[in-house]
């Protein structure tokens, strides 16, 4: 058995999204099993690779102290599309269990309809005030754990959204600069209230992958990525499936075949049955 979990821990290490296909395979006595003798950097591991769903399933699995270890691991806006999922009544212990300025920035999150911008954006960002010089913008990016994708938003006061600066930009900017002369300005954002299924066509996406996320007054509260979109789309392709497919005989396929269509999802994975 030692042996066994051995090969299995070292290819967790090595393939960490194909154990998770292997993972998901399994039944809900199977999973449990087996993440609650994974050590916590392997669960965390394969966790990372998850659908927010599935993690979310996965993690219900585990004793409440194992749940923040795993939690607090995790990107903040990971956490909050997990927690969204649960009951008020389980998630209320677990966020009291979170350091405070984290939970209230979840709990803020979690605030938000379901599917808008608002509920999926990452609150874990970089925003610089537009006072910093170019050289304090590079060290606090040296010294920060958030990471850095492509673009730094400028913020004045109360948070306002002034513009965005090109990490590569801001490399070759003179250090003695101040960051908003460098920035630009007027750039386009994203309503923390739009629906979901309504920016898959937005045409920023053609030359960015990222997109700051404001309110009606325009102050920045988070930042969005295309990635988001694009993992929410497997996510709601898998609901579909394994939910809706088995309520539609043959003669449906075209009909259910629009509907995806819609939200741009792929049909190949489904199977009908014929009804009797």
């Amino acid at each position: 058995m030692n042996d066994e979990l051995g090969l299995s821990l070292n290819y967790i290490n090595k393939h960490p999204e194909e154990a998770v296909k292997v993972v998901e395979q399994l039944s809900p006595p199977q999973i449990s099993a087996l993440i609650n003798i994974l050590p916590l950097q392997n669960l965390h591991e394969l966790i990372q690779c998850m659908t927010p769903y599935s993690a979310s399933q996965c993690i219900k699995l585990l004793s409440l102290d194992k749940q923040i270890n795993i939690l607090e691991r995790l990107p903040m806006q990971t956490v909050s599309m997990i927690l969204g999922s649960y009951p008020k009544e389980i998630r209320g212990p677990i966020l009291n269990k979170l350091p405070d300025g984290y939970a209230k920035l979840i709990e803020q999150q979690l605030g938000y309809p379901e599917n808008t911008i608002g509920a999926l954006m990452d609150i874990n960002f970089i925003a610089l005030p537009d006072q910093t010089t170019v050289e304090q913008a590079v060290q606090q990016i040296k010294e920060t754990q958030i990471p850095v994708i492509d673009y730094l938003y400028i913020v004045g006061d109360k948070q306002i959204l002034k513009g965005s600066v090109h990490i590569t930009d801001l490399l070759r900017a003179s250090g003695a600069l101040f960051v908003n002369q460098i920035m630009k300005k007027n750039i386009k954002a994203l309503s923390d209230l739009t629906s979901i299924f309504n920016i898959s066509s937005n045409p920023t996406w053609k030359s960015k992958h990222t997109m700051p996320v404001v309110n009606k007054d325009n102050r920045l509260l988070g930042v969005f990525y295309y990635s988001q979109w694009l993992k929410f789309k497997q996510e709601l392709n898998e609901t579909l499936t394994s939910d809706i497919v088995n309520l539609f005989d043959e003669s449906s396929h075209i009909f259910l075949s629009s509907v995806l269509h819609i939200f741009d999802l792929s049909v190949k994975s489904l199977t009908f049955v014929k009804k009797k």
